[in-house]
């Protein structure tokens, strides 16, 4: 049964969703179906295809953390990751928890932001990672489709997939409490066991001093980031009638019981843009 939180962020999100897309959409010109574009980020966020489950039945003999795989999942940061906190502290992303101050970086300025929940996590599991080191010694390891930013040669902030990235792409970094760019010296391709997708409400933390997007499988980080306003106006609400873990983020392993819901949604409400 559900509790009242529960009931309340599914009401939060379809409101929003509603309010936001009759100003965003010409409904009339679209179609009724079309104008809750919430679900279509949510697809390119967390990669999925329900069409893909009528493959994974015939192809079952395809095994490997590397395999293009069908379950519905996220993916994100290596499980041996360290997260910065903003009282100056390392904390082990397994331990994160909702109202954490995490350090990240915004317009150029070393800022706190919250850690809102924990979007996916797997202890054992084995997955594909990009790990890259810059020339002044820091690490980050990444699934393949979750999106980093790089200074390139323009100037100018960008948000690349890590499988993108290549030597010599100015990654953000945190040296001596100060913001630097510095560049990719060698990137490696490697199978490791263990992942976990924190969310912010910036979108954005420091792992192993090394600025990255809580985003995947979606072209746009700042798009993403706007999409996901009805997670941080619920997460702001809650905390403030002083709920100390709004989404109930659960000890075992696995996608978030939200996220799944988010999916089904989608699966219904906007099938054609489910990635595939």
């Amino acid at each position: 049964m559900y509790s009242m939180i529960n009931i309340l962020v599914l009401l939060t999100l379809f409101y929003v969703d509603y309010t936001l897309s009759k100003k965003l959409f010409n409904i009339h010109k679209y179609g009724k179906g079309n104008h809750f574009f919430l679900f279509h980020i949510f697809d390119k966020l967390f990669t999925i295809s329900f069409r893909n489950l009528n493959i994974k039945k015939e192809n079952k003999s395809i095994k490997g953390a590397w395999a293009h795989s069908t379950e519905i999942k996220i993916h994100c940061f290596s499980g041996d990751s360290l997260i910065r906190l903003a009282n100056g502290e390392n904390k082990k992303i397994s331990y994160l928890k909702s109202g954490d101050e995490i350090l990240t970086i915004d317009q150029s300025k070393i800022v706190s932001t919250e850690m809102i929940m924990m979007l996916d996590k797997q202890i054992s599991k084995e997955v594909l990672f990009y790990e890259f080191i810059t020339k002044s010694g820091h690490e980050i390891s990444l699934t393949e489709y979750h999106l980093i930013p790089i200074f390139n040669s323009n100037q100018n902030q960008i948000y690349l997939f890590a499988k993108q990235i290549q030597i010599g792409d100015f990654l953000y970094v945190l040296l001596n409490d100060q913001l630097k760019y510095s560049p990719v010296i060698n990137i490696t391709v490697e199978i490791r066991k263990g992942y976990y997708a924190p969310l912010t409400s910036k979108g954005t933390l420091l792992v192993n001093d090394v600025l990255a997007s809580c985003f995947a499988y979606v072209k746009n980080h700042h798009s993403a980031q706007f999409y996901m306003f009805p997670f941080r106006f619920y997460y702001k609400l809650a905390r403030f009638f002083n709920f100390t873990d709004p989404f109930n983020n659960p000890n075992s392993e696995g996608l978030h019981w939200f996220i799944k819901i988010m999916f089904n949604f989608a699966k219904y409400f906007r099938p054609d843009t489910l990635f595939s």
